[in-house]
């Protein structure tokens, strides 16, 4: 193998990391975002329920304030409106679920990547030390060499 296509390889294997773990981070955004869009509904939901005593309340004054079907009329659309949100709020958890499992595969990528990037990072180091012998690591009193080569793992935005 050339130190041309070893590096090459290297780096290639870098730049997939750093594209999953981008794709890692819009995945926690993501569940960010729904987490928001739930408690959102959460409490658009209980405001619906004030709604609705409002209504009631309204029927119970004396004499009421409106007719009973007028109240009645309003009490179903906002109690469908309520349910819509409901619908709205479970379907919002379901995602948020699966982008967890989705961040969770993500995670399993990542540590392949890693790998990957790793053991190129070996080969590189032993390219480049066939091919210049000078570089070799010397050997310490305790027989072991010292590593030259660490691969990193490098984050974006840093």
């Amino acid at each position: 193998m050339t130190l041309e296509k070893a590096e090459i390889k290297r780096l290639t294997a870098q730049e997939i990391g750093l594209k999953i773990e981008k794709k890692k981070q819009a995945a926690e955004k993501d569940i960010f975002r729904l987490e928001g869009a739930i408690t959102t509904l959460v409490i658009a939901t209980k405001n619906l329920d004030s709604i609705i005593y409002h209504w009631k309340r309204l029927l119970e004054t004396d004499p009421p304030e409106c007719s009973m079907e007028e109240a009645q009329a309003a009490i179903k659309a906002v109690d469908q409106c309520k349910m819509s949100l409901a619908s709205l709020q479970e379907k919002q958890k379901a995602t948020k679920i699966a982008k967890h499992g989705e961040i969770s595969g993500i995670d399993s990528s990542l540590d392949v990547a890693e790998k990957l990037f790793e053991d190129e990072g070996r080969k590189f180091a032993a390219v480049v030390e066939a091919a210049n012998p000078s570089l070799r690591p010397e050997l310490p009193k305790g027989g072991k060499a010292r590593r030259q080569f660490r691969p990193t793992r490098v984050r974006p935005n840093q």
